[in-house]
């Protein structure tokens, strides 16, 4: 899942590439005398706003394909088909005949797959063979452009419900939408800001792809970067919401996640807890995750723990000690009652990075 939001930074690195020539490159051709060179200005600007306004569309919604893509093979590897979600399940046979009556497969999004490969995936699923392979085009398949309802559907149909009251929750929307309104952070982001920011970049995507607009009509640079950041914040949103399911999922549910009990509340800006001595061993750079209801995943991993005010490398069964200090390279929620803390034996690279900066640092 990881490789999902990887690859749409490395593009949005791009555009703010782009976004920052417009300046410099519009100066160089004020600069110049020739009449047609200075008519290349306005169509030059006007097509700038196109290319970022289409390009950030496309890898937002890319993005968010793949990363269904990913999170629900990671499931199918753990469930049988008939325990997938039956809304999955609903849009995985319909969204294949439909694929098999419009005759297109091999072409665009169905390059690779053939009527034969639709029909036999759709059997493995049907008599329960376990692997099972999905046709995953079906999974992803969306009529309309991902608009705030269209992309909740898209992702509670994966199992992952009310994603957008989630996501308005997350530590990086919360930071952006202080940021645009020039306000101090509220606990979370107003529901309709969330829409209408999101609904307004498709509308001005489809204005600029089906109708065009008028030179009077373009964003300024410092809007375009907005935007940017805009999608930079709601996909790592949208990311820790999805990987707070698959955690819960993978991990706590089949109880191969150990839970620790925090006594205090956070120090040192969330960064730093106290927990209750598990029955588990600590040690350093162990992974831990936190979950709480409706609301994104916080990961990590501990960076230095102390017993007694003194430093450690490992806790075990025979550390003799009630309480453990745990400094963690993320926030912690300050809530000890609805924001649960996990550690695993073993990182998963779905969602951790292997090495470089923690997703959850703050920027």
């Amino acid at each position: 899942m990881r490789s999902t939001l990887d690859e749409l930074n490395r593009e949005l690195a791009e555009l703010r590439t782009l976004i920052d020539s417009i300046a410099p490159v519009d100066k160089a051709l004020s600069e110049h005398q020739d009449s047609v060179v200075q008519r290349y200005r306005t169509i030059r600007r006007r097509f700038d706003e196109a290319a970022v306004l289409v390009a950030l569309y496309a890898s937002f919604e890319r993005f968010a394909e793949n990363l269904v893509d990913a999170y629900v093979q990671l499931v199918a590897k753990q469930r049988p088909y008939r325990e997938l979600p039956s809304m999955l399940v609903k849009k995985h046979m319909a969204e294949s005949a439909e694929m098999l009556r419009r005759g297109r497969l091999g072409e665009g999004r169905y390059i690779g797959l053939n009527e034969v490969d639709v029909v036999k995936n759709l059997l493995s699923c049907i008599e329960g063979n376990i692997p099972y392979v999905l046709n995953m085009p079906a999974i992803i398949a969306h009529d309309n452009n991902l608009r705030y309802n269209e992309l909740q559907t898209l992702f509670a149909t994966a199992g992952i419900k009310e994603l957008c009251v989630c996501v308005c929750r997350a530590e990086d929307l919360i930071e952006w939408h202080a940021r645009s309104q020039d306000i101090q952070p509220p606990s979370e982001v107003p529901n309709e800001a969330l829409r209408a920011r999101l609904d307004d970049l498709v509308e001005r995507r489809n204005e600029v792809a089906h109708r065009g607009r008028s030179p009077d009509q373009l964003l300024g640079t410092e809007e375009m970067r907005n935007l940017v950041d805009f999608i930079e914040a709601l996909a790592r949103a949208t990311f820790a919401s999805t990987t707070a399911m698959y955690l819960k999922q993978r991990y706590v549910e089949p109880g191969e996640a150990t839970p620790l009990h925090r006594t205090t509340e956070c120090y040192k800006r969330g960064t730093v807890v106290v927990v209750e001595r598990p029955q588990c061993i600590l040690r350093l750079e162990q992974p831990l995750f936190v979950l709480a209801e409706k609301a994104p995943a916080r990961w990590g991993r501990i960076i230095s723990m102390h017993v007694d005010d003194t430093p450690v490398e490992m806790v075990d069964e025979t550390t003799d000690a009630e309480e453990i200090g745990l400094e963690l390279d993320f926030k912690c929620p300050k809530s000890t009652k609805t924001a649960h803390l996990f550690v695993l034996d073993v990182e998963d690279d779905a969602v951790w990075c292997p090495s470089g900066r923690p997703f959850n640092v703050a920027r």
